[in-house]
């Protein structure tokens, strides 16, 4: 690499060279957290029902790519990885290209462009093949900015299909017509011409607004109900939305930013509010020292350098989509920062270029330069490719996230839920006792930790942090079902008809509250309405193949016989190892006057040695009994 101008050929190469040292390795990575139900399990990404379930309030451009992905390799992650790979390298070409005609200066757009190439705080927008949206958008930005900077027809055309494309990726690509404007402040295009090419542009922002007004205002309705993400996990923006507390986040998020730019140490993919929430911490005094930083270049070059006071505002425009001005899901995520760190990369490509061409005269110089720049890049490159190692699973990701925070709550709960999965229980409740330590509101915490102590025997603890769970989210049917098993396992039936009772008045369509009351009704010695809802458990899930068992015993406890030998018959049927619905179909087939059938079936009961002991007794008896009935 020389510090001169470099021939594209040469940078293209070097360019590519570099992204495969940082990230190439994602290929031998496999699927995370949101693939696995936006790809793996998502069957809308099946053939053409793709196209039939589209939801343009659900990102459709990224939603595009990974139905083509899915088309072309199923669901093997290498092939979803390599398009991930292929979108960087794309974004990596434009902001070459884009840095070459802004800045005027080829080196200092390669130098810009190779840092972008290789800086481990943009591994996650790579790395996660939900995350594509980042770079989505961001090929999006760039692209419709490089054709627009033209004013003929087609090139407007053009850049207002690219801006589409990017902002039906991610909402971050909005801020495109701001970034525009000011650069056509900074180099006093104001002609009529100029000025129209932002009516298309304008029109795509608000069919884009008005599609997602939907979405916003289910967000909102979650936010008061107290079921947002966002409510869940960062609380304190919601508490106060005053315009100081959501200045001083966004504040402390650009400290993050720029000490991660510069720094970029404790990567993870979660990063919780800090304890000290105040604008004059760390953090704090970074995010407003490079503000003013940003605001100075952006005076002081915007008459004789235009291209860097632009980059400075790409670098202050671009974040403002996820700046906590709005409510977003996390207080600071490193893939927010991929289309701002366009503009810092450009800037530090024209600072390296400027120190080289101030010191670099002579050539030892350049050589000892050259050196600095390269060992800068493959100890950044290094870095970004040992990070990518963190994303091969979920296990690797969240146990690394752990290890920088200890107590990410996002991260303790989705783990703790895996843990309880694997019947790992004893770790689950520590995990999920991690959140409610920071987040002790959180209902979803309470409701798992219950469940985890629900498995291991604990039932008095559980109750208490289900019902906790309830307390914070009132009506939660799940919940409610739970508490119902619980209460009826303890011996408080009519609490458990209760709690049952209730998830049906809220969600007459829940299957599994259905059966829960019946069987907590058929205690209370009430087979008619045990019957009712058995049979709506049954019409909900006609496949299941626990409900036709009681819905035969409560057919002949309610002297329906017919009915039950019919249910069991097919409970039978699907499992011939059911003995106790074989039982029972014996008990219906004598109820009918089919003794010669129901002796079969009782003979089946007692020549199959894994009948249980007792079913077998019972079945010999009344074989017995039979002749003098």
């Amino acid at each position: 690499m020389d510090f001169t101008d470099p021939p594209r050929k040469f940078a293209y190469a070097a360019l590519i060279a570099f992204i495969l040292l940082a990230h190439g390795i994602t290929l031998n990575n496999g699927f995370v957290f949101d693939d696995f139900e936006l790809i793996v399990r998502n069957t809308n990404l099946e053939g053409a029902e793709f196209w039939r379930t589209l939801d343009w309030n659900e990102r459709p451009v990224r939603a595009l790519t990974l139905w083509l992905d899915r088309v072309v390799w199923g669901v093997k992650p290498m092939g979803f990885h390599l398009t991930n790979l292929l979108l960087h390298g794309l974004c990596v070409i434009l902001v070459f290209e884009t840095g070459r005609r802004l800045l005027n200066h080829g080196r200092a757009a390669f130098f810009g462009a190779l840092l972008f190439a290789v800086h481990p705080v943009l591994t996650e927008s790579v790395a996660g093949i939900t995350h594509r949206k980042e770079m989505l958008a961001a090929a999006g930005f760039l692209g419709s900015f490089l054709l627009i900077r033209g004013s003929s027809r087609r090139q407007v055309l053009g850049s207002t299909l690219l801006y589409g494309a990017g902002l039906f990726a991610k909402a971050s690509a909005a801020t495109f017509p701001i970034v525009l404007a000011f650069w056509d402040w900074l180099t006093d295009r104001k002609n009529l011409r100029s000025i129209s090419r932002y009516l298309p542009l304008i029109l795509v922002l608000a069919f884009f607004v008005s599609v997602k007004q939907g979405a916003l205002n289910n967000y909102s309705k979650k936010s008061r109900e107290g079921r947002s993400f966002y409510q869940r996990f960062n609380p304190v923006t919601i508490r106060d939305a005053s315009y100081g507390n959501v200045a001083v986040q966004a504040i402390l998020a650009q400290g993050k930013s720029v000490s991660a730019l510069i720094v970029p140490a404790g990567l993870s993919i979660e990063h919780p509010l800090p304890e000290n929430r105040n604008a004059f911490s760390k953090d704090g005094m970074v995010g407003m020292v490079s503000v003013f930083l940003l605001l100075f270049l952006v005076i002081r070059y915007r008459k004789r350098r235009p291209g860097v006071a632009l980059s400075a505002a790409w670098a202050i425009i671009t974040p403002l989509p996820t700046s906590n001005l709005i409510p977003v899901t996390y207080f600071y995520a490193e893939r927010y920062l991929y289309l701002p760190y366009v503009g810092y990369c450009w800037l530090l490509g024209a600072g390296a270029a400027f120190l080289v061409e101030r010191f670099g005269v002579r050539t030892m110089n350049r050589r000892v330069a050259t050196v600095m720049a390269i060992m800068v890049l493959l100890a950044a490159g290094s870095a970004a490719a040992k990070r990518s190692m963190d994303w091969k699973d979920n296990e690797t990701l969240m146990t690394r996230t752990l290890d920088v925070y200890p107590k990410a709550p996002n991260t303790s709960f989705f783990l703790g839920k895996m843990r309880a999965d694997e019947g790992r229980d004893d770790e689950a409740i520590l995990l999920f006792q991690n959140v409610l330590s920071t987040h002790p509101e959180s209902p979803p915490a309470h409701a798992e930790l219950g469940r985890s102590l629900w498995n291991l025997g604990k039932a008095d603890s559980a109750i208490s942090h289900l019902e906790r769970a309830l307390e914070l989210r009132p009506g939660w049917v799940d919940v409610q079902n739970d508490l119902g098993v619980l209460y009826c396992e303890q011996g408080n039936n009519d609490r458990g008809l209760e709690m049952f009772t209730s998830s049906i008045e809220r969600d007459p369509d829940n299957g599994e509250a259905r059966f829960n009351l019946a069987l907590a009704l058929m205690r209370e010695d009430r087979p008619e309405e045990a019957t009712h809802h058995l049979e709506a458990a049954l019409r909900l899930s006609p496949t299941d193949p626990s409900i036709r068992p009681p819905l035969g015993e409560a057919y002949l406890a309610s002297n329906l016989p017919e009915q039950a030998r019919d249910v069991l018959l097919e409970a039978v049927r699907v499992d011939e190892g059911d003995f106790g619905s074989r039982w029972r179909l014996a008990r219906a087939y004598a109820a009918l006057g089919e003794s010669a059938a129901s002796q079969r079936e009782l003979r089946i009961l007692i020549e199959r040695p894994e009948t249980p002991a007792p079913l077998r007794e019972q079945a010999a008896v009344l074989i017995e009994e039979a002749p003098s009935q």
